[in-house]
């Protein structure tokens, strides 16, 4: 993320071998159980960012399968939803995907009407990090998903940029999703 948007986060929690930068003074909650724990941040009328981590079970899984099944599961609980192209990039040498979407307002979430979707694999299990919020926190909370490390991250080497190609670095910038 730009320097602009990182000083607008807070510091890293390192949780279970993988870590990342929360916006500033976002409270966190952990709900696990014996299928996945739901790692959340969130502040009151700005939104929430979620990382899903499945319990760890391999399974044969592409980034594409987990993109799928996440954008399904928003589909069927979201009117209105308009979702951006996939596209695909790396976060800190990790491949993933990433959908952006908008959808109309929601009584469940009032005032969020953006979000983005981030899907990986780690050792044959998807690992997902979703936000929804409103057109002042996106930006924070999609800078914080891409902060994302896992244990090992570092020592993965990260390819050559190239028109979407595997080692592409996921574009910063918000991309118009149409009205």
């Amino acid at each position: 993320p730009e320097p602009s948007r990182l000083s607008r986060l807070g510091p890293e929690a390192k949780i279970e071998g993988w870590s990342l930068r929360p916006p500033n003074g976002w409270e966190n909650r952990v709900k696990a159980d014996a299928t996945e724990s739901r790692y959340t941040w969130g502040k009151a009328g700005l939104g929430a960012l979620v990382v899903v981590r499945p319990a760890a079970r391999p399974v044969e899984s592409t980034l594409e399968d987990a993109m799928e099944s996440a954008t399904g599961a928003l589909k069927a609980r979201m009117k209105g939803l308009q979702l951006s192209r996939p596209e695909r990039g790396r976060i800190e040498g990790r491949p993933f995907v990433r959908v952006r979407y908008r959808m109309e307002p929601q009584p469940q979430l009032p005032g969020m009407e953006y979000g983005f979707i981030y899907a990986t694999i780690e050792a044959g299990t998807p690992v997902v990090l979703t936000g929804v919020g409103s057109a002042a926190s996106i930006e924070d909370m999609e800078a914080a998903a891409q902060t994302y490390r896992s244990r090992g991250d570092a020592a993965r080497p990260v390819a050559a940029a190239g028109a979407d190609e595997p080692g592409k670095p996921l574009a910063d910038e918000r991309r118009q999703i149409p009205a």
